[in-house]
């Protein structure tokens, strides 16, 4: 999962789909703000083999406006507790974006 504060983007992965790759290619344009799941040390390429500076924010977060959230996110976060964690002003006004696997390639994995 990403909030990206720059462009606006909260990306809610899912669960084999292959997000992995578009994941790590987003957070090159995430500043010190974002929050960045960990991803899998067992994946073929990493943040820092792209130069991007990988998990951050995820522990804890300072929002903006000053307030903070002491829910840990991680990776394969359901849309639900976005929602509970993540306020109302940064939910409300950035894209939500999401990976879907075509079905029948989901069923066949």
């Amino acid at each position: 999962m990403i909030i990206c504060h720059l462009p606006m983007l909260i990306l809610i992965k899912t669960n084999e789909v292959g997000g992995t790759p578009f994941e790590i290619a987003l957070s090159s344009l995430c500043n010190e703000t974002s929050v960045i799941t960990p991803i899998s040390p067992n994946d073929e390429i990493t943040p820092a083999d792209l130069g991007s500076s990988g998990a951050q924010n995820h522990q804890r977060q300072i929002w903006p406006d000053g307030t903070e959230t002491d829910a840990a996110f991680v990776s394969h976060i359901p849309a639900a507790e976005v929602t509970a964690f993540v306020p109302k002003e940064i939910r409300g006004s950035d894209t939500k974006v999401t990976i879907c696997r075509e079905p029948y390639d989901a069923a066949l994995s």
